[in-house]
């Protein structure tokens, strides 16, 4: 399987992650990217988003350089969403939910193997 493959997966699974939860407190999993967009759409989460759908059209198009920049938009625009928490960075595993672990991961994938 070539790296082609790889960066449309990626995209595929930035956008599954728009619906999976951000927040995981105490075993209740809550806030997912849609959720936040749905009540106010003037937010980053527009944007985070907005980069995912395009990150799997790019590299469904075969348009690499483009894929890999809205990947990286997306890891971007999550860890300045994560520097944003009251307690920075180190809070996040507290309360990181499924839907995070799997955006940060598949927009890591889609920056590496989108060329």
């Amino acid at each position: 399987m070539d790296d082609k493959k790889f960066g449309l997966y990626a995209g595929i699974g930035m956008v599954v992650c728009v619906f999976l939860p951000l927040v995981s407190v105490s075993g209740f999993s809550m806030g997912s990217l849609f959720d936040i967009v749905k009540a106010d759409i003037a937010t980053e989460a527009t944007l985070i988003v907005a980069a995912c759908i395009g990150s799997a059209v790019f590299a469904y198009k075969d348009n690499g350089q483009y894929a890999r920049i809205c990947s990286g938009v997306v890891l971007a625009g999550v860890m300045y969403w994560v520097s944003q928490l009251p307690g920075g960075f180190g809070s996040i595993f507290d309360v990181a939910g499924v839907g995070l672990y799997a955006l940060i991961a598949s927009s890591v994938a889609g920056v590496y193997f989108n060329k």
